[in-house]
């Protein structure tokens, strides 16, 4: 057999996988479409502070330089000064609310409040936390990966119906991790568990489409989306935020035996393979029927041939995480109403109060979470598959007014 020959064939059986997107690579390939978080220059090396500013001022002074997650060294908090000695004017007592869990809310325990302070005019706000509170790593990865479906909530005073209400949430093509072990090394790095003590900073952008859920959806944006599940389980997929491809199935063959879970090679893939073997087989007609290979080349080859004549499946990957999605349909002008019912069932009675609440945060579309924490090994982790815990000492929001809304009231 000739080596162009041998190489052909060896790539059958090698077969390799046309995987989906790699969440890396999708990151880096990721639209910035005016997002807040794909400008600017601060990435993973750690911000020193400049002339002695806070990081808060800092953010305020360039919100775009901060336009990654990582490492960041200065004051996070002002304190009691921020209004005697900070040029900043107290709110009041507010409070910010990680997902849907009740033990993730800060502002509730009087001891350790949530206080807001406004900056600049109104332009800025600070909302910050001080205490002492430990988690499982678990609870907080979903929100600081982007991956959780609610993130984070500052409201204002809890007691006033009409208090401030914004939702923001972190973008999951930031590199911070796909699982939690990931998002927990990262924000441990170097030493891990360790008990050292980090300060991080994670930008963050106005979450539309949780307001949406609140004040209601247009048809126009629901038809740009898949959905599943029903009821108050319903969720939303932007179709720009997957790509779908068909896939070959490949069951019951041995050239295909060891592909990873999850692999897909399109009908494109497999006839360029076999082409590239035809051609080489028209300079070693042999190769299929002489040596001790040939039995196996030749049913790899046939296998192939057999693979591309069964029908193909659509699979959809996320381009943010490189995942396989399960379970979506596409919502079409038959359904969109249905599903705009389905969403905003048992909220029109208080979108009018939604909205008003909604709009006094809505401007400040721009933010920067920022954490000191330390990293600590897991509570009662018996079967060694737990990451770790963050406790955390100090959690700050830096909200900003986005050009659009700069000066409004």
């Amino acid at each position: 057999m000739v080596p162009a020959t041998r190489a052909a064939l060896a790539s059958l059986a090698a077969c390799a996988a046309l995987l989906p997107r790699p969440a890396g690579a999708a990151r880096d390939r990721a639209d910035a479409s005016g997002s807040l978080l794909e400008v600017g220059s601060r990435s993973g090396a750690e911000v020193e502070s400049e002339s002695g500013k806070s990081i808060f001022e800092e953010f305020f002074a360039d919100p775009a330089s901060f336009s990654k997650p990582g490492p960041v060294d200065g004051d996070t908090h002002c304190g009691m000064w921020c209004s005697s000695m900070g040029g900043g004017s107290k709110v009041g007592e507010w409070a910010m609310m990680f997902g849907n869990d009740v033990q993730k809310n800060f502002g509730s325990d009087p001891r350790n409040p949530v206080s807001a302070y406004s900056f600049n005019g109104g332009e800025n706000l600070v909302v910050q936390w001080s205490g002492k509170q430990s988690f499982d790593a678990g609870k907080f990865a979903p929100t600081f990966g982007g991956w959780a479906k609610v993130q984070l909530m500052v409201v204002g005073n809890i007691l006033d119906t009409l208090a401030e209400k914004g939702a923001y949430r972190i973008s999951p093509d930031l590199g911070m991790g796909d699982n939690v072990h990931e998002v927990f090394n990262k924000m441990c790095a170097p030493g891990g568990a360790d008990g050292k003590k980090h300060k991080y900073a994670i930008p963050l952008q106005w979450d539309a489409m949780r307001e949406m859920g609140w004040t209601g959806f247009p048809r126009e944006v629901l038809l740009k989306h898949y959905y599943r599940g029903v009821g108050e389980h319903m969720e939303l997929l932007p179709h720009a935020d997957v790509t779908v491809t068909e896939c070959a199935s490949t069951s019951d063959t041995q050239v295909f035996a060891n592909d990873p879970p999850g692999t897909c090679h399109s009908k494109e893939e497999l006839e360029q393979m076999l082409a590239d073997v035809d051609r080489d087989l028209e300079r070693d007609r042999n190769a299929l029927t002489k040596g001790p290979n040939a039995p196996m080349n030749q049913l790899h080859y046939d296998e192939v041939k057999q693979v591309l004549a069964r029908p193909f499946s659509e699979r959809m990957v996320n381009i943010h995480t490189g995942k396989q999605e399960a379970g979506w349909e596409a919502i079409t002008e038959d359904i969109v109403d249905f599903i705009k019912r389905s969403l905003e069932r048992g909220s029109a009675g208080s979108t009018a109060q939604e909205k008003a609440r909604l709009a006094k945060m809505k401007p400040f579309q721009r933010g920067l979470l920022v954490l000191k924490y330390s990293c600590e090994p897991a509570f009662m982790d018996f079967d060694g598959t737990k990451a770790g815990s963050f406790s955390f000492e100090r959690i700050a929001v830096y909200l900003t007014r986005s050009e659009t809304f700069k000066g409004s009231s």
